[in-house]
């Protein structure tokens, strides 16, 4: 009985700096990118945003609902803009965040910043899994579909331009696909209608 009194103390000795680097991993893991959530309240339609802290960015966890008189749609059905938000061409995407309150339209590299935050641009499924509402990451990604001509993809998939321009034709966008389970950097026309994220100035 001695002996194993010893053996266990021994075995506690040995196992405890395992156990420690273990418990300091976990949790830095688990508050690297801890969430810390607000709400804002946009001045122009006093309607009200949550946002969400990940890693050091601010980012609104809804899509913008602003109705602009131009380069502006909703899906389909007004309706619809209460749940995705509108869909706007990018040259409206770039001025349609509450600037006067220090929000923008972010740029691409502001959406690889995000996209490293869970593994960067080729994880692809884990950064779906983070980003979809329901994801650890708080962004809440809700698919709006877009605008082309015609509507297409509600539910199905999202889109958020960022403000940096490809060429003189096509622009930068985040895109989640729910079918394949994969969030990715892409680009399409400036003319077609995708929804928009707002990122706070830091």
């Amino acid at each position: 009985m001695v002996i194993f009194k010893i053996k266990l103390q021994k075995m506690k000795k040995t196992l405890f700096p395992f156990i420690l680097i273990i418990f300091l991993l976990t949790n830095i893991n688990s508050n690297a990118f801890a969430q810390k959530t607000d709400v804002f309240t946009d001045a122009r339609d006093g309607k009200a945003y949550k946002t969400v802290s990940i890693g050091n960015q601010l980012w609104m966890a809804e899509n913008l609902a602003f109705k602009t008189d131009s380069g502006c749609w909703t899906y389909d059905d007004e309706k619809n803009a209460t749940e995705y938000g509108y869909l706007y061409n990018w040259e409206t995407a770039k001025k349609v965040c509450p600037l006067a309150s220090g929000w923008r339209l972010p740029t691409k590299k502001d959406f690889e910043v995000l996209l490293n935050n869970y593994g960067g641009k080729s994880n692809q499924e884990t950064n779906y899994i983070a980003l979809i509402p329901g994801g650890n990451s708080g962004f809440l990604a809700s698919t709006g579909g877009w605008y082309c001509g015609f509507y297409s993809f509600i539910g199905k998939n999202g889109a958020f331009w960022s403000s940096s321009a490809k060429d003189d034709t096509y622009a930068w966008k985040l895109t989640v696909f729910n079918k394949y389970k994969e969030v990715e950097i892409n680009s399409e026309p400036k003319s077609w209608g995708f929804s928009v994220r707002c990122i706070k100035n830091n």
